[in-house]
C-alpha cells in the first residue's frame, strides 16, 4: 500500500514545475554600482520590463515581469556583504508565484549584461612570480562571449585563446602546460587539468 501511494504521489508530481518558496540568488564579485546599473538596463533596456520603483542606496528594484502579457510582481535585491576581506553582492531575484527557472532565467541574463559591459570581475594577483605547484595560472580573464581575446599569465607569457561553454556558464583556457576553468559568474577558478607531455 505504502509502494503505490509513494508512486501515486510521483506520477501526480512529475512534470509539474517547482514554484518559488525561496528566492533565486547568487553571489558576486562585480562591484555594487556595476550589478545595480547592470541590473536596471538589462531589466528595462533588454527585457523591457517596467519598473516600479528603484533604491540605489537601499538596494532594490520593484518591476513588472512579463509573463506571456500577463505582468508578475517581482523584484531585485542586491545586499552588500565581505567574504575573506573583499567586497561581494547578493542579487537576489524573486517572482511572485513563478517556477525557480523563470528567476534563474532573470539572473542568467543579468550575469551575461555583466559580463558582457564589464568582462570578468576584478581579481587580486597571485603572488610574485605566479607559481604554484602546478605551474604559473593564467589570470582571470576579462572577456565578454561577443568578444573573446587571449588572456596572459602573471608571467606575461601567452596563452592559447579561451572560449566560453555552451550554457555560458564556464570560461576555459590553455596556457603553461594546463587547462584552466573558470566560474563565468564569479571569475573562480573551478578546476586546472594537467596537459599531457607534447600536447
Amino acid at each position: 500500500m505504502r509502494v503505490r501511494l509513494a508512486l501515486a504521489l510521483a506520477l501526480l508530481t512529475s512534470g509539474v514545475p517547482s514554484f518559488a518558496s525561496a528566492r533565486g540568488q547568487r553571489d558576486l564579485e562585480y562591484r555594487y554600482e556595476q550589478v545595480f546599473s547592470a541590473v536596471v538596463r538589462y531589466l528595462r533596456v533588454d527585457r523591457r520590463f517596467a519598473i516600479d520603483e528603484r533604491d540605489v542606496e537601499q538596494g532594490y528594484i520593484l518591476f513588472q515581469y512579463d509573463d506571456r502579457g500577463r505582468d508578475v510582481p517581482a523584484s531585485v535585491e542586491l545586499v552588500r556583504f565581505e567574504e575573506s576581506g573583499a567586497p561581494r553582492v547578493r542579487l537576489v531575484v524573486q517572482l511572485q508565484n513563478q517556477a525557480l527557472q523563470q528567476e534563474s532565467e532573470v539572473i542568467d541574463g543579468i550575469l551575461a549584461k555583466l559580463r558582457a559591459d564589464y568582462g570578468f570581475p576584478q581579481r587580486s594577483q597571485p603572488p610574485a612570480g605566479g607559481s604554484t605547484s602546478e605551474g604559473p595560472r593564467p589570470l582571470v580573464p576579462r572577456l565578454s562571449p561577443r568578444s573573446p581575446e587571449q588572456t596572459e599569465t602573471p608571467r606575461g607569457e601567452e596563452s592559447d585563446a579561451g572560449g566560453f561553454s555552451g550554457d555560458g556558464k564556464v570560461f576555459v583556457a590553455a596556457g603553461s602546460g594546463h587547462v584552466y576553468a573558470w566560474d563565468a559568474a564569479t571569475g573562480r577558478e573551478r578546476a586546472v587539468v594537467r596537459l599531457p607531455a607534447g600536447a
